[in-house]
């Protein structure tokens, strides 16, 4: 518990003689250890200020080594044949170039937003069976009703449009809109975005140039190419594996926009505590709280709700599990006057 932390912290500084390696160095003409502690109920707001002491919390960010490890990991899951090795490859150079980037957006879950029942119908109703790219949301998982999308897609017929088979009927669920909104969204606060979305409901989508009357979905696709602004990621691949990649590779400024919550089995697969330090800095949930409405991004908040020493004053805090309270352990100090030695010629 948090009180147990805290008295922990207070017996080992009166074992240590109030030092530890995590006190910063004390300077001046006196000497000070800690002989006690003030514990406060607290409560921090939206900035990560404590309202008891009025310190700051901070932001506890993964280090550059552990985003390498991660990185690695996101190579090694989706580089298992050759074609993936060289398309992914592919991909890294390209975020090489185009990067970093300040938003990553999850294409294939911003679609899907809300689709959640209509999915399930869909999939009872030809027979409990789903498309590779399209499976409905389980219990506890994605946030907003979204869904996972990859697979191949489906051959154009002679009038340049999808047939009706069954994983076209899923396809019609996709929302061209809500994706070019919530990039929308992202546009307005960076120019650095990315959109990542498999091939699969790209290609499916006539050219806005072969069509005497375009569908919207045909011009925003087009327009988002036009733009430089959206990623294919290639059929037969997992494109979770690339948002994922250029989101962690582009370091400590980008924030990924998705509902997936990451519990799939790819995303165990990784260095777990990293990655859910990653995740909680990085991932920005969005909602459309009404039919018609601008969509709404909810960002990460400015600290990490985690327990924190603070350098300067050694003042400790710990987050309640259970609520918004924290604990706000203060150090004691006493002082002991040391006097000088003078030193006196023989």
């Amino acid at each position: 518990s948090a009180a147990a932390a805290a008295s922990a912290i207070c017996a080992l500084d009166s074992a240590d003689g109030g030092s530890s390696d995590t006190e910063p160095e004390r300077t001046g003409t006196a000497a000070r250890r800690v002989t006690s502690w003030h514990l406060h109920q607290t409560t921090v707001d939206r900035s990560g200020r404590c309202c008891a002491t009025g310190l700051h919390l901070h932001s506890l960010e993964v280090t550059a080594a552990e985003r390498q490890q991660m990185l690695a990991s996101v190579a090694r899951l989706i580089s298992h044949r050759a074609s993936a090795a060289a398309d992914f490859q592919a991909f890294t150079d390209y975020v090489g170039r185009s990067g970093p980037f300040e938003y990553v957006l999850d294409g294939a879950n911003i679609g899907y937003f809300g689709q959640g029942k209509e999915l399930t119908r869909a999939k009872k109703g030809r027979g409990n069976s789903t498309p590779a790219h399209a499976t409905a949301p389980k219990a506890g998982g994605t946030q907003g009703g979204a869904v996972e999308a990859d697979g191949d897609a489906e051959a154009l017929n002679a009038n340049g449009k999808r047939p009706r088979t069954d994983r076209g009927k899923f396809e019609e669920l996709f929302q061209f809109e809500k994706v070019h909104d919530v990039l929308r969204a992202a546009q307005a606060r960076s120019s650095r975005v990315l959109l990542v979305l498999h091939v699969s409901h790209t290609a499916s989508v006539p050219q806005a140039s072969s069509c005497t009357y375009p569908s919207r979905a045909s011009q925003l696709v087009e327009q988002w190419r036009r733009e430089g602004v959206l990623f294919e990621s290639p059929k037969g691949q997992n494109d979770d594996m690339y948002w994922l990649y250029a989101g962690i590779s582009s370091g400590p400024g980008c924030k990924v926009i998705s509902n997936d919550e990451m519990r799939d089995h790819h995303f165990t697969m990784l260095h777990e505590r990293s990655f859910l330090r990653w995740k909680e800095r990085h991932q920005v949930h969005f909602d459309f709280r009404r039919p018609g409405a601008a969509p709404t991004l909810d960002l990460p908040r400015a600290f990490t709700p985690a327990m924190q020493e603070d350098a300067v004053t050694g003042t400790w805090h710990f987050p309640s599990s259970n609520s918004s309270q924290w604990l706000c352990a203060q150090p004691v100090e006493e002082t002991e006057a040391h006097t000088p030695v003078e030193e006196t010629e023989a």
